[in-house]
């Protein structure tokens, strides 16, 4: 975590911060850093989507635009060389916390189709950022992503996922939010 931890806090990083949900990792790190001028931080989701899900996430977007942040919504992060404003852009680090497609299965009831479904779509995201990020991303710039354990989390083959992209772990250790005060 020590590295990870360094790698965003670093004096004049760049920070793209994809697939945020209701805004409060960016915010947590904005009060790390003192500022967010350095980071970047995106949604798929459409700023009404935003607020709409997350009731909280309004006050947290007008708080990381008066520390200077950029706020993003409608990024995809599969095609990130494909969005307007990321054109020509690089980032020391390229972040994306705890993805997930969106498609859930119920563990407690056997269903092939589900299941297939929820595989199928978390690799193929993870597969898409892996090979999305590097587009992004400065000559020694780190892409980090954070990931749940346990089941189902483990059958996605992160590490798979990520050869496929021809990317190489550097570090793994577990999260700990505790180091990033008011993320939820």
């Amino acid at each position: 975590m020590a590295r990870t931890i360094q790698t965003l806090t670093a004096a004049g990083k760049n920070i793209l911060l994809v697939g945020e949900g209701d805004f409060s990792f960016a915010l947590a790190l904005s009060s790390i850093l003192g500022s967010a001028k350095s980071i970047m931080a995106t949604s798929l989701d459409s700023f009404d989507t935003v607020v709409r899900k997350y009731p909280e996430a309004k006050q947290r977007l007008t708080d990381l635009s008066a520390r200077g942040a950029t706020v993003l919504h409608g990024v995809d992060a599969t095609k990130l060389s494909t969005h307007a404003r990321l054109t020509g852009k690089r980032f020391d680090c390229v972040v994306f916390n705890f993805p997930h497609s969106g498609v859930n299965y119920n563990n407690h009831f056997y269903d092939p189709v589900q299941l297939q479904e929820h595989f199928s779509s978390n690799i193929a995201l993870l597969r898409g950022y892996f090979a999305s990020a590097p587009s992004v991303l400065s000559a020694h710039g780190e892409i980090l992503i954070t990931n749940k354990t346990g089941d189902p989390y483990d059958r996605w083959n992160l590490l798979e996922q990520a050869g496929a992209a021809s990317l190489t772990l550097v570090q793994q250790c577990p999260f700990d939010k505790g180091y990033f005060p008011g993320y939820s």
